[in-house]
């Protein structure tokens, strides 16, 4: 054997040290002769199949993806090709085979040898034993640019090819032209060339029910073939437009063949889930399929895992989230993506009539199935399900305290699921029926995956209660308090004495939620849980289980420490008690233990509570959390097959790869889970520390700052750009909140003149810009030279914007049937969305510029703003969101530029607000109205003239508007009692009883302070009218009775004293 060889043969053996010798030694080899040892290895590839095996996989690897092969001369590269042609022949195994297509098809496409590509192809194809692997070459083809081009201009001849191995006597031939030809239809570009092959659905789908039926199965080769079809669906669903009958009949009697591999039956649901997401227009125009496609869910999740063996599934503690290949798994997954995607008026008829039946059933499978369908279809049905709550869980209760284990899990499961879909509404209207259903299972079942369902589900209902900010959570829970709570402590010594950390995790959540819900209200059992926790925190832990538990019950004490920080008198030596034993704790856990980072998490917990006692603390965590925060996080993509042992914090997903083999793409999960906390947990700090931050404030913007633009995760992009805009809030003082201005300002300028910027990232970035400059009063400070660059840079993105909407406004004309395009309008409406918001926080943010620099400001804004934003008036369809921008960004101009913008005595802008006045939307009518008054203030009477009638007109329509006092047009009411009142103060004194008679306001607070402020300013000349002293005297009242309504700020209530003690 040659030296060569034994190099080759050292890199497969099994003991480590000659693998990595070996290994050692072909580098060298690459390294100082990369011609000969290329040459070595495709003459290798001749050799016995293991080593010759090897031998491609080092050539692609070593000599293809390093890029070494494009260092050859055309002769090397000639001499290459024609040794690899060669060596395709009948006498190698399919796998080889393949294998060296991999090469081949990629040094087709780097050479350009395209045509002479097909011509072998052509030639191998019409060899028998060659056929598969003439077609495997095809279908890796689609994904490689060159050889894709030519197979789209010879699309008709390619599937007349690919049709013809459909009638292959030899299944696996069929298998795999079944592939290439889905494969080819997905890597077309055009939809509507696709369309013209719709003819070969049919006998595509024949052929597939045919191999099927044969005795013997390849399961991995029919399971590609589905992997292959679901691609074509989620690429061109309007493809199956035609047969789509058949297909869902095919796909369906897969996924219920039992005797048939899981794989298989997963595959097939796969088809049928990407069908329903992509192609529910389709599906609902097509008589049947829904009720088949639910027949089948319905029919999968009967198939429960240890159907008579109860002590079975209660051991078993597979992970009930994540979906699998097992049958009741994939149940459960179409059930609730189809009704899902397909709607509430789809699927509702079928189960309406379905699940009763299934609940009422003798077979306890099929009570079973009916139960987790309510809680699992509920977000395909919320709005009819929401109406109906009270009789649904009428359905469900009753089985909370079933004989059947099993059947009181599904009750525990939906009772979660419901309390997360319709959350907080029934937690807060149906609570006397939950929380008594939640403690029995937790209680009386002796079953403790029945105990751990329903803590969990108590954990959804808890979560529920915090998830809306103008939602008391405390009040509908208090009241079960002392009961949910000694239940937890009850099932937490079951925990620890049993050693059950399924129970326990859960027990930790639940009380961790319950504490957050109950705020202050948890005080009076904080004694009653803290002690068992710290000591649970100290037990040592030697297995990952363990390491968990301690995680989760440090996040649990971070929760009820935060809990009893409103009232946080009695608790403040504890809390840093536990804080100095998190210190000591976290000096000694590697960087890769869970508690660390849960004790990092828990410091704003501890932060809030303790406020400026926990500034002693901030020197222990800020510098790794800044580290963590800037830390790389390692990512690599390698072959799969290299066999090399994942570092720690390492996760790996391995994928097959069309042309490359088995890849294996390795994130550092741990670190890049550090790395969002981090962020995270800097913002929560800012948040809650204040002038406490004040020393971190450089460290975090130049730790930060780089993150903006974050590739791999939208959380660090999210939480960077927050917690610089926070620190604004920590500065000490005035004069150190305009330094930083005076940094932030273009910092946030050059970041938005980033070219790579999705709009989601802009419209973040504006947020936060806009949060900075609200937060500091003199934004002037800056200078007018930032402003105008800030200016130029916003007018780019809106030009963006505009450009952004008409290029949606042609796609969207593509789409003429909304119910076969839903996916495309969903998303196009998103991306719509999105950028009125952009729209609107720039107007925003420019308002700011005007307010600040005013008439500075006033050739920038006609320069970058005017015309774009006007041409909103004007715009055809212009949307309700793009001419609130406009008349709020042009009500501004004029407020702080006193520019009408006179043309040959028209104000068209005073036009258009008089226009949008009475406009059905509220925000719009608002706005619109409050420009008439500024306008009207703005000029004085005689040039205001033409349109002070109009204006009159226009204000009294609003105020005497019958739904004028309504919760909808309040605020614009209120806004229209404003610009009367500029009107009668500004132009017309005879309108001054009227607005006299519409005071005070309080619908909107400040809108309220600015017309009893322009009232009370102008008080020595209407104090004579009438109604002047009551108006003084209802303000009075409403500041002594209605604080809470604002309508005064201190220095307006300071005039109102005056003005009562005076008069």
């Amino acid at each position: 054997m040659s030296d060569f060889f034994t190099v080759l043969s050292g890199v497969l053996s099994a003991d480590k040290d000659t693998r990595t010798q070996s290994e050692a030694a072909f580098t060298t080899l690459m390294t100082s002769s990369p011609t000969e040892t290329a040459l070595q290895l495709v003459n290798a590839m001749g050799a016995e199949e293991t080593i010759a095996s090897l031998s491609i996989v080092l050539f692609r690897k070593k000599v293809i993806d390093t890029g070494v092969y494009t260092t050859f001369t055309d002769a090397i590269k000639a001499q290459i090709r024609t040794s690899m042609i060669a060596l395709v022949t009948p006498t190698h195994t399919t796998t080889y085979l393949k294998k060296l297509g991999d090469v081949l098809t990629n040094l087709a496409n780097t050479d350009g040898w395209v045509n002479e590509f097909f011509g072998y192809i052509a030639a191998w194809e019409k060899v028998e034993e060659l056929k598969e692997f003439s077609l495997y070459l095809l279908e890796l083809a689609v994904e490689f640019p060159k050889l894709m081009d030519t197979l789209q201009q010879n699309a008709a001849s390619v599937i007349e090819l690919l049709g013809s191995s459909l009638q292959h006597s030899n299944p696996t031939v069929v298998l795999s032209g079944l592939n290439s030809l889905a494969s080819f239809l997905s890597g077309l570009t055009d939809e509507t060339q696709v369309l013209k092959f719709a003819y070969t659905a049919s006998p595509m789908l024949t052929v597939f029910t045919t191999v099927l039926s044969q005795p013997e199965l390849n399961v991995d080769k029919v399971k590609n073939t589905l992997t292959c079809l679901a691609e074509l669906t989620e690429t061109f669903p309007r493809f199956w437009k035609e047969t789509l009958t058949q297909l869902t009949t095919v796909m369906t009697t897969i996924s219920n063949s039992t005797q048939l591999d899981n794989e298989i039956r997963s595959g097939s649901v796969e088809v049928l889930v990407t069908l329903t997401q992509k192609a529910p227009g389709m599906i609902k125009k097509t008589a049947g399929v829904i009720e088949e496609i639910m027949k089948t869910a319905l029919q999968l999740t009967y198939e429960v895992d240890n159907v008579n063996d109860i002590e079975a599934w209660t051991t078993d503690d597979t992970d009930e989230n994540v979906t699998t290949n097992e049958p009741f798994s994939l149940g459960k997954d179409l059930l609730n993506k189809a009704s899902y995607s397909l709607g509430a008026e789809t699927v509702l008829p079928y189960f309406m009539t379905t699940i009763p039946t299934l609940i009422n059933s003798a077979e306890w499978t099929h009570q079973h199935t009916g139960l987790l369908a309510l809680g699992l279809i509920a977000n395909g049905c919320h709005e009819q399900f929401e109406k109906n709550l009270n009789e649904i869980l009428t359905m469900i209760l009753p089985f909370v305290s079933s004989a059947n284990p099993r059947l009181q899990w599904a009750t525990a499961t939906t009772l979660g699921l419901l309390c997360t879909e319709f959350e907080p509404t029934i937690e807060t209207a149906h609570h006397a029926r939950l929380i008594p259903a939640m403690l029995t299972l937790m209680t009386s079942s002796t079953n403790v995956k029945v105990q751990t369902r329903g803590t969990s589900a108590l954990v959804n209902y808890t979560r529920g209660l915090l998830a809306e900010d103008d939602v008391d959570p405390a009040e509908s829970l208090t009241q079960y308090a002392s009961t949910v709570l000694q239940t937890l402590a009850t099932l937490l010594q079951q925990a620890v004495t049993t050693n059950n950390y399924t129970l326990m995790l859960e027990v930790l959540n639940a009380i961790s939620t319950t504490a957050s819900a109950l705020q202050s209200a948890f005080a009076p059992y904080y004694n009653q849980f803290m002690p068992a926790l710290k000591t649970l925190v100290t037990i040592p832990t030697t297995t990952t289980q363990q390491q968990e538990i301690r995680a989760t019950c440090i996040r649990c004490i971070g929760y009820m420490i935060e809990s009893i920080s409103e009232v946080p008198e009695n608790y403040t030596e504890d809390a840093k008690s536990i804080m100095n034993g998190l210190v000591q704790l976290k000096s000694s856990l590697d960087s890769e233990d869970p508690a660390t980072l849960a004790i990092n998490e828990v410091i704003s917990n501890f932060a809030d509570c303790l406020k400026e006692q926990f500034e002693p603390y901030m020197h222990v965590f800020m510098p790794e959390l800044l580290t963590r925060a800037q830390a790389n996080v390692d990512i690599t993509f390698t072959d799969a097959d290299e066999g090399q042992d994942l570092a720690p914090g390492m996760n790996a997903v391995t994928f097959d790869m069309k042309g490359e083999g088995k890849k294996q793409l390795a994130i550092n999960t741990t670190a890049l889970q550090h790395k969002i906390k981090a962020c995270r947990i800097l913002y929560d700090l800012v948040s809650s520390m204040g002038k406490a931050f004040a020393p971190y404030i450089e460290q975090t913007i130049s730790t930060l700052t780089p993150l903006f633009a974050y590739a791999y995760n939208a959380d660090i992009r999210k939480y960077s750009i927050r917690t610089v805009a926070c620190t604004v809030g920590a500065t000490k003082d005035t004069f150190q909140a305009e330094a930083l201005l005076r940094v932030l300002f273009p910092l946030f300028t050059t970041t938005l003149q980033g070219t790579h910027l999705s709009p989601e990232d802009i419209k973040r970035i504006l947020k936060a810009l806009l949060f900075v400059l609200e937060s500091v009063e003199n934004v002037a400070v800056v200078g007018l030279g930032y402003a105008n660059e800030l200016a130029q840079t916003l007018s780019n993105q809106t030009k963006a914007v505009f450009t952004r909407k008409v290029e949606r406004s042609t796609e969207i004309q593509k789409y003429t049937d909304p119910e076969l395009y839903s996916e495309e309008l969903e998303v196009l409406n998103e991306e719509e969305t999105t950028d009125n918001k952009i729209l609107r926080t720039t107007m925003e943010v420019v308002g700011k510029l005007l307010k600040n620099f005013r008439k500075e400001f006033q050739a920038t804004f006609l320069t970058c703003f005017k015309d774009m934003y006007a041409q909103l008036f004007f715009k055809e369809k212009a949307t309700d969101e793009e001419l609130l921008s406009a008349i709020c960004i042009f009500d501004d101009y004029v407020e702080f530029t006193q520019d009408l913008m006179w043309d040959s005595g028209r104000s068209r802008l005073t036009e258009q607000m008089l226009k949008f006045a009475n406009h059905k939307n509220a925000d719009i009518r608002q706005s619109a109205v409050y420009g008439v008054g500024v306008c009207a203030q703005t000029v004085d009477q005689a040039t205001f003239a033409p349109y002070v009638n109009s204006a009159v007109e226009a204000v009294r329509t609003i105020i005497n508007d019958g739904k004028a006092r309504s919760d909808e047009y309040n605020v614009a009411t209120d806004c229209a009692v404003g610009a009367l009142g500029k009107l009668a103060i500004f132009q017309r004194n005879d309108l001054i009883e009227e607005w006299l008679n519409n005071l005070p306001i309080k619908a909107e607070p400040e809108e309220a302070q600015n017309v009893h402020r322009l009232f009370l300013n102008n008080f020595a000349n209407l104090k004579n009218y009438p109604r002047s002293m009551t108006v003084v005297q209802e303000l009075s009242r409403l500041v002594r009775e209605e604080p809470t309504s604002e309508v005064l700020d201190k220095t307006e209530i300071e005039v109102l004293s005056q003005i009562i003690a005076t008069n």
